[in-house]
Formats: C-alpha cells, sequence, structure tokens
C-alpha cells in the first residue's frame, strides 16, 4: 500500500491542469516565496478538515445523479458538497503530517500509510500507521529519485513538475505504447495546457498566501479542458448497464455522463482546493 500511495504522488500531478501562461521551457533558476515547511490546516472542531469544494451555479442549477433514472430520487449536489471534503479531508489530515517546499525546488513529505482493512468497504473508514515515513528516503529512492517531483512558482501559481524519465520507468511501454507519449497526445488532443518539455510534465494550482496560511486549488478556467477527456472515459470505461449501487439501485451510464459535463456547463464558479499552515523557521 505504502508504494502505491507513492505512486499516487505522482499520478496526482495529472488529476488538475491550467490555462499556461509561462512558454512552456519549465523552471527558471530556483527561487520561490513558497520555500518552507507546511502542515495540513485542520480545525476539527469546526469540521474543516484542509479540503474545501465552493461551487455557483447558473439558472440551470446544480448537477444531481439520478437513482434507477428517477430525477426525484436522486443524489443531490449539495450532499457531495458537503461530504467530499469531510472524506477526502479524513485522508489529507491524517495521512499526510508535513510537505517541505525546499529551497532547491524538491519537494519532500512526511505522511502515514493507509489501510482498508476489509477493501473498499473501509473507504470511509481508512486505518492509518502508527509510523511516520519521509519521502523520498533510502526505500522509496530506488523508485522514486529525490528530483523526480519537484515545484516552481511562476504568475501566481505553483507548478508540481515530474519528470519524464520517472514516469517512462513506471510503465516503459507495456500499455502498447511508452506513457509520455500515451500524455503528450491527450495534451495535444484536449488542449490540456500541461507544462512539457523534454524533462518534465508540470501542473499548475492557483496559490494563496494570507499570514502563515497557504491555499492551493483548482477553479473553473483550470478544469475546463478536461470536460472532453472524462466524457471520452466515461464512454469507455462505465458499462453500458450503468453502475450498481446494490441491488436494487442503479445509476444509468446516461446520468453519469450528463453529471460530469453539467458540473463544466452549469458552473459559474468551481474551486477545489486545500490549505496549509506554515511552520516557523
Amino acid at each position: 500500500m505504502r508504494a502505491a500511495m507513492l505512486l499516487a504522488v505522482a499520478a496526482t500531478a495529472f488529476a488538475f491542469t491550467a490555462c499556461n501562461d509561462d512558454d512552456g521551457d519549465g523552471p527558471k533558476p530556483f527561487e520561490s516565496e513558497l520555500i518552507g515547511s507546511y502542515v495540513p490546516r485542520v480545525d476539527q472542531a469546526a469540521y474543516d478538515f484542509g479540503i474545501f469544494l465552493s461551487t455557483e451555479w447558473n439558472e440551470k442549477g446544480a448537477p444531481s445523479l439520478p437513482l434507477n433514472g428517477d430525477p426525484d430520487n436522486a443524489i443531490g449536489w449539495e450532499l457531495i458538497e458537503a461530504m467530499l471534503p469531510m472524506m477526502g479531508g479524513a485522508y489529507y489530515a491524517q495521512g499526510l503530517v508535513g510537505l517541505e517546499l525546499q529551497n532547491d525546488g524538491r519537494v519532500g513529505a512526511k505522511y502515514r500509510s493507509v489501510t482498508l482493512e476489509n477493501g473498499i468497504a473501509d473507504i470511509f473508514n481508512p486505518t492509518f500507521s502508527e509510523e511516520v515515513f519521509t519521502f523520498p528516503d533510502a526505500a522509496t529512492l530506488p523508485m522514486v529519485p529525490a528530483d523526480a517531483v519537484r515545484y516552481y512558482t511562476q504568475n501566481g501559481r505553483l507548478y508540481l513538475t515530474v519528470s519524464k524519465e520517472f514516469i517512462s520507468k513506471i510503465d516503459p511501454g507495456t500499455l502498447g505504447k511508452p506513457i509520455c507519449t500515451m500524455i503528450e497526445e491527450m495534451i495535444s488532443q484536449y488542449k490540456l495546457g500541461l507544462v512539457s518539455n523534454k524533462d518534465i510534465f508540470a501542473v499548475p494550482f492557483k496559490y494563496t498566501v494570507e499570514g502563515d496560511m497557504l491555499t492551493l486549488y483548482v477553479d473553473r478556467e483550470m478544469i475546463l479542458p478536461f470536460r472532453g477527456l472524462l466524457a471520452d472515459l466515461i464512454g469507455q470505461l462505465v458499462p453500458d448497464e450503468g453502475v450498481s449501487m446494490d441491488e436494487t439501485m442503479t445509476i444509468a451510464k446516461a446520468d453519469i455522463l450528463k453529471f460530469v459535463t453539467d458540473i463544466f456547463d452549469n458552473s459559474t464558479k468551481f474551486e477545489l482546493g486545500i490549505k496549509l499552515t506554515k511552520q516557523a523557521e
């Protein structure tokens, strides 16, 4: 499970994107106002677990997921917006112990591994290790070199970079073609706006600094390029008969597709992010 979490560090880099304001040449000689040590900013008394989701909608309203094709029996967006930060926040607040944005552009982290003792049934009740692991360390360096994941800041954005050499080692071509080639093709086809040069892919996040609080987030502008990609993935991956919640409850494939596209088409505001507290030196 620990190895899976480390690979997720790289996979996370492809979850978000933005309209790219730089020239695509990658990081300049390193300097950043964000250099420092951070911990998740959590206020459990206020049920604030460090992850936030904020949306606003046009006259068509927020999307929903009908159950068994019945629009009067649907999972409403209000429930999703309330539950997602709490569920994701449990992993964020308990899994991430600390984040290091180092003065040479490297990224370090301290974390607890997670175990789902009963498989996917425990996804809402994960167990975290007592031991705190460090990334990178002697155990992870053969898998993830110290400079495989880096960062830089530019024009009010933090760019998380992943080396193409590292990505190629994850899967050198067993998917039919080199994984870097597949990513390049997706960037070109869907106009995703990822920074790409001969050495790295970089994913941008907007950020704000208020006192000791750092907020990293993506907004509606940044996720819009993913509309076509997600629609195609749903078409390819979701079974034609839909997804069964249990023996009596099914979400139709067409309703899943409409739900996802409505997020893009009906929203006037969409912000998803995390909050961190900078530690005193």
